[in-house]
């Protein structure tokens, strides 16, 4: 597009217009004939125009909005991920539920959440499914209050997640997949099927596909699997995948579903605060800033299948929180091993602060 507004294109145009009237030898002022007959058409050309310059964008897939890029997608073959509810297990003290309930009597709430009856668990718990789509229905636990009329019910609480919720696709998460196909089509028993069929799970933020010796893990294909949270995901995530991947697994491989591991950094230093500044709280600022770098770090496993941490970076994550003023001697230990630089991940595993040691420098 031009990058112009409406406005800054009807003055262009009018403008241009008002300048060959002139040429002419025509009154151009403002209430002139001239100028009250071209205005109204300068008003409508850059309608037009504005018109045609969105409709270029929305041809492209780059620039279409989420609507259009929808029915591009579909044209690949890529469907669009709706927002999905989660599916919870809950434990009923007290009177009996059942499918034959009336709606209304099937529900429960949690804060501004509500859930109804859905199923029943292979281990007799209920499975309640939330009312709202999408990852805010992730409870593990909770206390749930009875919202129908069937008496006895004393009281409710969650005990696990069965099914995770997941969001609605974004227009640049969609505008990535359709991109991606285009560089790496999928098919059975290649690496883009799996991460394919991987990422349709919800819960799940990525999937690293490798070759593995079948003599020393008694499979030739090995899915490490990370959270959509970029952590290590549950079991009721791996078994989701296990069963998307059986779909597609061809009769020469052996497949293998693993979450991700977790290597643990150790981090020690000396600070110097600012005013004003206890080393408590900068203890707690410093934990926040190096937690947020990791877990950046663990988003690039999602991406890529890979990460690095380094040094400087937490480095520079400890000099930019709040109350620090200066950072000296920092050392960094990574999976054991000690006096890190930089840590290359080797794909199965994602960093996670285990320990933070800061001591106050000397005056």
């Amino acid at each position: 597009m031009s990058g112009k507004t409406e406005t800054e294109l009807y003055t262009d145009i009018l403008d241009a217009m008002l300048s060959y009237a002139a040429r002419r030898g025509l009154d151009t002022d403002e209430g002139s004939v001239a100028y009250d007959m071209l205005a109204p058409a300068a008003l409508g050309m850059a309608a037009l125009r504005m018109q045609l310059e969105l409709q270029s964008d929305e041809s492209f897939a780059d620039t279409a909005s989420l609507e259009n890029l929808i029915r591009r997608a579909a044209e690949r073959g890529i469907a669009y991920r709706a927002a999905s509810p989660a599916v919870v297990r809950a434990a009923v003290t007290g009177g009996t539920l059942s499918l034959d309930d009336d709606y209304e009597d099937r529900r429960f709430l949690s804060g501004a959440l509500a859930y109804y009856l859905s199923g029943t668990a292979a281990d007799g718990s209920l499975l309640l499914t939330c009312e709202t789509a999408g990852t805010a229905g992730n409870l593990g636990y909770g206390t749930l209050v009875y919202a129908g009329s069937l008496p006895g019910i004393a009281e409710a609480e969650i005990v696990g997640v069965e099914t995770r919720g997941r969001d609605a696709e974004t227009a640049q998460e969609l505008r990535t997949r359709y991109f991606d196909s285009m560089k790496s089509a999928a098919f059975a028993g290649n690496k883009a099927a799996y991460r394919e069929a991987a990422a349709a799970v919800a819960g799940v933020g990525g999937c690293k596909v490798e070759r593995a010796p079948v003599d020393t893990d008694g499979c030739n294909v090995r899915l490490t699997v990370i959270s959509d949270t970029y952590g290590v995901p549950d079991a009721a995530v791996l078994r989701a995948v296990e069963t998307q991947i059986a779909a597609i697994t061809p009769i020469c491989h052996i497949c293998a579903v693993q979450a991700v591991q977790t290597a643990p950094v150790s981090v020690s230093a000396t600070v110097a605060p600012e005013d004003g500044y206890a080393m408590d709280t900068i203890l707690q600022n410093a934990e926040s800033a190096l937690r947020e770098r990791l877990h950046a770090a663990a988003g690039a496993f999602a991406q890529n299948g890979s990460t690095v941490v380094k040094r400087s970076d937490l480095f520079l994550a400890l000099l930019a929180a709040e109350g620090v003023a200066d950072v000296a001697q920092l050392r960094v230990d990574i999976d054991g091993e000690p006096d890190i630089f930089a840590y290359a991940f080797d794909g199965r595993a994602i960093p996670v602060l285990d320990a933070l040691t800061l001591s106050e420098v000397a005056q």
